[in-house]
């Protein structure tokens, strides 16, 4: 399972919107998804979106880097999706996109949390990312099959921050959560990776962290805020339990 977040999970401009009566800043909401995979899987996964790359920038590399599937810099038409570089070819370059996504062998999850009903709900509210990372650890040990070995990949951030979900995740696998034991966490090994998006010499992705990044900004964008986004249509077959998802592959928390 590859995890990506979208929104931020600290809490303490929170308060202070709440302070002030600002009800409705984006900032309130916190999201995080896994896109699971099968091994088996993984070559037709990756060629399919290299074939995109292909398609639409010269050897899939713009300024001497690997493109990269960023949800918001296709949102927002930036850097390698640009009007500049991609003027008459977005529209065409979105559809296919779309329609790969669509047909991905592919499983996700999503969890959000109303920060502001969070914050309301306890007196010492719990952090907001490793409450959203347990819910979605038993949404994943619910997914996956029972013979299968579940390993995790999260964007790498900065060493003090990877090593406190690493450890946290590995918490949550040894000990249980507050609503699962620790032995249905026992097909999830201990393999747990944090990288970048691009390999170090740039010329390669890390492509099951896009797909993150797409699910987790879109399914924020889309299924929380209510906002268009074709991008997360593209991925609503996928959706664990769809079309009743609701407390099986997504957990709205508000």
């Amino acid at each position: 399972m590859a995890i990506d977040e979208s929104g931020t999970s600290e809490i303490k401009s929170v308060k202070k919107m709440l302070l002030i009566g600002d009800n409705n800043n984006e900032n309130r909401w916190f999201a995080l998804t896994g896109v699971i995979v099968n091994k088996k899987d993984m070559l037709q996964i990756r060629d399919s979106l290299m074939n995109i790359k292909l398609r639409y920038w010269k050897d899939g590399m713009f300024c001497g880097r690997r493109v990269v599937f960023h949800a918001a810099d296709i949102k927002h038409r930036k850097n390698a999706f640009s009007n500049k570089f991609l003027k008459n070819d977005y529209d065409d370059f979105l559809k296919d996109l779309c329609e790969t996504l669509r047909l991905l062998p592919i499983k996700v999850i999503g969890v959000a949390i109303d920060k502001y009903k969070h914050i309301a709900r306890y007196i010492n509210p719990y952090d907001v990312y490793e409450y959203s990372l347990k819910i979605l650890l038993e949404r994943y040990a619910m997914t996956i099959e029972n013979y299968s070995e579940g390993s995790i990949i999260f964007e790498s951030r900065s060493k003090f921050l990877d090593e406190n979900v690493i450890r946290s995740i590995k918490k949550s696998l040894s000990y249980g959560t507050e609503f699962m034991n620790e032995s249905n966490f026992q097909k999830i090994n201990n393999e747990i990776y944090c990288n970048p998006k691009r390999t170090d010499d740039n010329k390669k992705s890390y492509f099951l962290l896009e797909l993150s990044d797409l699910f987790a900004y879109n399914f924020l964008r889309k299924r929380v805020k209510g906002k268009e986004s074709k991008i997360y249509d593209s991925f609503i077959n996928n959706i664990v339990g769809y079309p009743e998802s609701e407390g099986k592959g997504i957990k709205i928390i508000e």
